[in-house]
């Protein structure tokens, strides 16, 4: 494999970018990559459910 092949799917994994949300219960940052906005996430601290949408913007 040379330097213009990539592994295909590549292309869509190139702009994930990391986005800090902090907790509003306990004020713990925690880190969500903008491909996972739409899912679910804890606090890695006290368990509380993130607003990671909101965050997004």
């Amino acid at each position: 494999m040379n330097t213009t092949q990539h592994c295909p799917g590549h292309e869509p994994f190139k702009s994930i970018q990391p986005i800090e949300v902090t907790c509003k219960k306990c004020g713990t940052v925690n880190e969500v990559f903008s491909d996972e906005v739409e899912k679910t996430h804890t606090c890695r601290s006290c368990k509380e459910i993130l607003d990671v949408k909101n965050t997004a913007g």
